[in-house]
């Protein structure tokens, strides 16, 4: 039990480290995006002082717990981006490889394709 809490601590503090080192600042306009989603997330519809105290906090309480998250969640983003490298031939194989997931529309641009899922379509370039 003791060592856990040590060793949350101990990621805390690392963690803190280095979103200060990296420089990663949460901005007004984000954190305001942030409690609309919380609101959204649970059908509040009252302004956003009233949303800690649900969970017992002070607003100011609310507010730093939510920038700390949003901070540690630039930083698992940045740190995860720059570790995934996908290179030109990987993109080509794998299009090779699932020529299905991908349709040409006649309206789209030479060389631009449409990834098809079940979920989402989102746009990839790639060469004819």
């Amino acid at each position: 039990m003791r060592r856990t809490a040590l060793n949350r601590l101990i990621d805390k503090k690392l963690t803190e480290q280095k979103i200060k080192e990296l420089d990663i600042k949460v901005s007004e306009e984000e954190y305001g995006q942030a409690i609309e989603d919380v609101k959204k997330q649970n059908n509040l519809t009252q302004e956003p002082w009233l949303l800690p105290c649900r969970q017992g906090l002070s607003f100011d309480q609310y507010k730093a717990q939510l920038k700390e998250q949003l901070e540690r969640l630039r930083l698992m983003s940045q740190e995860v981006r720059a570790k995934v490298v996908v290179g030109e031939k990987e993109m080509r194989e794998y299009y090779a490889a699932n020529p299905t997931m991908f349709e040409r529309r006649s309206s789209s641009a030479p060389g631009t394709y449409s990834f098809v899922s079940e979920n989402a379509s989102t746009r990839m370039s790639g060469g004819s």
